[in-house]
């Protein structure tokens, strides 16, 4: 009997688990902390959790399990801390070097502006491959597809049998033009898996079959890097499952905001990069259209990071290249936008500039905050927070299940001694400065996409989302801050990985310029429907509830980036179907570079194709939650310090309530701070608070500064 699904969120610090129960609704949720040196061993921690809410061990749980869905950050951690596997290179001759120059962009990409303009101290990310692991391939394909240096195959073998010497693991092969036509590294693919099995293998015609070798060779190698270990925490997860009694398929998150089976994404590893904030993402998108909000900002502040990601029209924004530890790549993703300013960011001193710095590097779980007693002993962004009072000192994170607000207070002092600033005062600057840097990232990821955050509201979650988001909210100007579904805010990400549907992406590149060969684009589309079907097959997915999404790469001619519009008509394309396409083109450009940016008489041009497939999954909605009363008993109340807003420099008497107990449309002004599990939501003086039929919670300004509502 098949009752629950259960998603599961492996982050950096924190494992969150959300259980549904089908027939009702009821989400049950739960965090752990994540075990670095095996992350299967935290996910089943979680889950044991989750179970024992429901009276019933994890064994149970698992046997009555219909699906198993999960998240991970074990490829994304293993990329940027260089802890994945010895990974060889095969490229063509000439073009040994394109990851090590990195088309010039290495020094700087992913940086903030502040960052990137400290040249004297901006370096290049340390090499995926050394080039004692490279070797070149005598072969040659030209732009047009036409084979004009075949590979030698002995030549090819000799060259991997010296990278398996060497200690390789996988091995990514990237040949020029590869995209175009693929034979070659086929051929070389084919002769490497015969004669050594044992190695990863990544093609880049497979994993990011668009011009720009760059950015396709960088996708692939790093496909390689994180293959085998991903593969074997996937492999860990499944069997660790099977033998606690659960029986249905292990499906995995992607970063395109949808799940696969697990053998398709350990072949595919790339695609669980930030898998787990793409999940908070779906899972806004769902709650919007639920509650009337159709455009919405995440906003995702975990243990290490802060994620951001945008929703307009009920629809998730989408883009084709990543940049992961100043690496550029192709990979059809969730735009999300990340910084490290998480509750584990640490607090420091910039001996150079002698101001006060926050992240982006973190405690994460071990050792975590000062807070937590476990051993840390530099001051982060949850040590500021407990101290100022958003946090309560009862928590399953410290050691009694209590925080140290002590200890977190004597660190903050500490470094304030270095600037001449109380612990409170520390306290207030190191909450101020990280806000400042997640409302940075808001306005840049928004206004890049041709939006005005004031249109949107704020969706905050994760542990610290809803600790900090009346701050960055009030920057902003944004009139709305909705925490998602109360007790789930906290592991939304995971509600989010829980509920997402089968997708899988298929691309094809090359370029069609006006006038449109309408015919050579159907017949682009429809192999591109072969592709997805075969795909649909191998999973043992049902076609009948897929349905097929076409869009269009376009640029105006002689341009280096495209857009992506819906390509109209797809498969089968006629020339009105171009002419609307086109439309949309311009339409897109307008609105992201400005109305008098397009220049119509260059004439345009499709590079780029993109299907995806997009299986509906039966599961059951959020639940509304029961009209409550208030209880009528007087709430307890600690004095707490609101930075930013009116009286931020001194603290206020503040009520505390317990979010189980806030009636549905019960209004409230702040101060007041609601504890939920696993975070809390400081509702600043300027600020009320009230509860939606979702069980969402309501943050608005007191009609001081209200921006459009969205």
């Amino acid at each position: 009997m098949s009752e629950y699904i259960c998603g599961i969120d492996t982050g950096g610090t924190f494992t969150d688990t959300v259980v549904i129960e089908r027939a009702s609704g009821r989400v049950v949720t739960n965090k752990a902390l994540s075990t670095r040196e095996d992350f299967a061993r935290g996910l089943l921690e979680s889950l044991d959790g989750a179970a024992r809410i429901l009276d019933l061990d994890g064994d149970q749980l698992l046997q009555r399990t219909e699906q198993v869905i999960v998240g991970t950050t074990v490829g994304t951690n293993a990329f940027l801390e260089r802890k994945g596997a010895t990974t060889g290179l095969l490229v063509t001759r000439g073009f040994r070097d394109t990851l090590h120059i990195m088309r010039g962009i290495g020094r700087v990409a992913g940086l903030s502006p502040e960052d990137a303009m400290m040249l004297e101290h901006s370096y290049k990310p340390a090499p995926i491959v050394p080039k004692r692991l490279i070797r070149e391939v005598d072969e040659r394909i030209d732009g047009d597809g036409d084979v004009l240096v075949e590979p030698d195959r002995e030549a090819v073998l000799a060259a991997t049998q010296e990278l398996v010497d060497l200690g390789v693991e996988a091995l990514s092969i990237c040949l020029l033009w590869a995209f175009k036509e693929p034979a070659h590294e086929r051929l070389v693919r084919d002769w490497v898996a015969e004669a050594h099995p044992e190695l990863y293998l990544s093609c880049s015609h497979e994993v990011a079959p668009k011009i720009g070798e760059y950015e396709r060779f960088a996708a692939t190698t790093i496909n390689a890097y994180v293959g085998p270990i991903t593969r074997r925490y996937i492999q860990n997860v499944s069997d660790s499952v099977r033998r606690r009694g659960y029986e249905g398929r292990l499906l995995v998150m992607g970063c395109n905001g949808g799940v696969r089976g697990a053998k398709a994404a350990a072949e595919e590893a790339i695609v669980t990069v930030n898998s787990g904030p793409a999940g908070g993402v779906t899972g806004t998108a769902a709650l919007g259209r639920h509650i009337g909000r159709p455009h919405a900002i995440t906003a995702d502040v975990g243990g290490t990071s802060f994620d951001v990601g945008l929703v307009h029209g009920g629809v998730v924004e989408r883009g084709d290249t990543t940049v992961l530890g100043q690496y550029e790549f192709f990979i059809p993703a969730i735009d999300v936008r990340s910084i490290g300013a998480g509750g584990g960011s640490i607090a420091w001193l910039d001996e150079q500039r002698h101001t006060l710095r926050v992240g982006p590097q973190s405690a994460g779980s071990d050792p975590g905050p000062v807070c937590y007693g476990r051993g840390g002993t530099q001051p982060t962004l949850t040590d500021a927070a407990l101290v100022l009072g958003y946090l309560s000192e009862k928590s399953f994170l410290g050691r009694g299940g209590r925080l140290d607000v002590e200890a977190a207070r004597d660190a903050l002092a500490a470094l304030g001694e270095q600037l001449g600033l109380d612990a409170d005062d520390v306290a207030a600057g190191v909450v101020r400065i990280a806000e400042a840097h997640m409302a940075d990232l808001i306005r840049s990821s928004v206004v890049s996409r041709g939006h005005d955050p004031r249109d949107f509201s704020i969706f905050a979650f994760g542990g610290a989302g809803p600790l900090h988001a009346a701050g960055f909210a009030r920057d902003l100007n944004v009139s709305s801050v909705i925490v998602p579904a109360g007790n789930s805010a906290s592991v939304w990400s995971a509600y989010g990985v829980g509920t997402s549907d089968i997708r899988h992406v298929h691309e094809y590149a090359g370029r069609f310029p006006e006038p449109f060969d309408v015919a050579a684009i159907s017949a682009v589309c429809h192999d591109l429907v072969d592709r997805a079907e075969r795909r649909l097959d191998e999973e043992e997915v049902d076609r009948s509830a897929t349905t097929l999404v076409f869009e269009g790469g376009l640029r105006y001619t002689s341009q280096l980036h495209e857009l992506y519009v819906p390509l109209r008509g797809a498969p089968d394309v006629d020339a009105a179907d171009m002419d609307a396409t086109v439309a949309a083109f311009e339409d897109t450009y307008g609105r992201v570079f400005g109305e008098e940016a397009g220049f119509r008489h260059a004439g345009v041009e499709l590079v780029d194709f993109r299907l995806t497939s997009i299986t509906a999954v039966d599961r059951p909605g959020l639940a509304d939650v029961e009209v409550a009363a208030p209880n009528g008993t007087r709430a307890p109340t600690r004095m707490v310090r609101f930075v930013g807003g009116p009286h931020g420099d001194q603290r206020v008497e503040t009520a505390v309530l317990d979010g189980d107990a806030f009636a549905v449309d019960e209004r409230v002004r702040g101060p007041v701070v609601i504890e939920l599990p696993g975070t809390s939501i400081a509702v600043a003086p300027d600020y009320e608070v009230t509860r939606d039929r979702s069980g969402s919670f309501v943050l608005t300004s007191n009609g001081e500064r209200m921006g459009a509502a969205a």
